[in-house]
């Protein structure tokens, strides 16, 4: 659902607008790859120093918010000013609300998997469901505007952009859309869920230039962060190309929510030039997209807020043999926000109802 890859003939690589990166080796995700016979390159870059022991601390200490538990951490201002800024970023949440336990347990998933290794699918991420999708019978421009469903039997009403509205049935649904999408009735588990999970905010935005950087600095850098509206900006490095990719999440993307397009775009063009102290000229191209703004996403990934583990758990079981959820957000083992999370709670949603082994 938040993968978004744009192919330009003037851009050397393809452009992600949504997911870009492949984070460590998790089997639901790297099965595909193999599979769809997908190049992927291995990446550099990490999160800040205090950050190892940060999480440490966490793991030892009771559920609260993250911003509780920073407050009261031993280190430096500007350590925890540098790791609140990482966890807000990464996470498209906000310290106030976002919870420890569900920081802790997403750590202890990506440790797992080799999370900190990062990849680059070179064909563009859009090749993963370009992929899946072979053989089904797929709707586009066919928003779903209402599911209803008794046991056993499940109505969902549509919109037909460039159809007449249609009516699907069957015995069962895996959902995975957002909460936008009312369900009649709604089960107590959706209910839960709404006050449980959370889902953050991002802006992203791509420049072309028309030639390579000229400081080594920009030309060979893979993750550069400051303080900025658009605090963090990377590059396909090690390929080199003159291409450069800005991130603003959780707050500081709710604080560009009032911008329009051109204004953004300029706010992002001096958050570079600031980060870079250096002037690139004019981009050839801007590739741009509003997550918090995108009516169907209904925002960026997901995350959980304090004390709100148990309805997430809860929001991954069936409801009557009939409703099955499926998405990031309700995956198992904590992998929530990742694209290998929502294909593995799919595979799982699946198995649940039947659909396989």
């Amino acid at each position: 659902g938040r993968i978004h890859t744009v192919h330009d003939s003037q851009t050397p690589v393809p452009v992600e607008l949504g997911a870009e990166f492949v984070h460590g080796v998790h089997p639901a995700l790297w099965d595909v790859l193999r599979a769809a016979v997908l190049p992927v390159l291995e990446l550099e870059g990490g999160g800040p120093d205090g950050l190892p022991a940060v999480f440490r601390a966490m793991a030892e200490a009771p559920e609260q918010s993250f911003g509780d538990f920073i407050a009261k951490f031993p280190a430096p201002e500007e350590v925890k000013q540098s790791v609140t800024g990482y966890v807000e970023g990464f996470n498209a949440t906000r310290k106030e609300t976002v919870s420890t336990a569900w920081l802790c347990r997403e750590k202890q998933a990506a440790d797992a998997i080799q999370g900190d290794r990062s990849f680059r699918v070179l064909s563009g991420y859009g090749a993963v469901p370009e992929y899946l999708a072979q053989g089904l019978d797929i709707r586009l421009s066919t928003p779903v505007r209402r599911i209803r469903w008794t046991p056993g039997s499940v109505t969902v009403e549509t919109d037909g952009v460039e159809t007449d509205s249609q009516v699907f049935q069957a015995p069962r649904a895996i959902i995975t859309m957002p909460f936008t999408v009312p369900l009649d009735p709604e089960p107590l588990s959706v209910t839960n869920a709404r006050g449980a999970i959370g889902t953050g905010q991002a802006v992203r935005i791509t420049f072309r230039f028309a030639q390579s950087f000229g400081q080594p600095t920009a030309r060979h850098l893979s993750f550069l962060h400051g303080d900025q509206p658009f605090p963090v900006w990377w590059t396909p490095h090690p390929l080199q190309t003159s291409v450069i990719t800005g991130w603003a999440g959780g707050p500081k993307a709710e604080a560009l929510a009032a911008m329009d397009e051109p204004e953004l775009i300029r706010t992002a063009l001096a958050s570079l030039r600031a980060i870079l102290d250096e002037d690139l000229g004019e981009p050839a191209a801007v590739f741009f997209h509003d997550w918090q703004r995108d009516p169907w996403s209904g925002g960026a990934y997901s995350h959980v807020l304090v004390n709100g583990s148990a309805a997430q758990s809860a929001l991954a079981e069936p409801v009557d043999d009939t409703l099955f959820f499926a998405g990031e957000a309700v995956c198992p083992a904590g992998h929530t926000g990742t694209v290998h999370g929502a294909l593995a709670s799919g595979i799982e949603a699946a198995r649940l109802c039947g659909s396989i082994k």
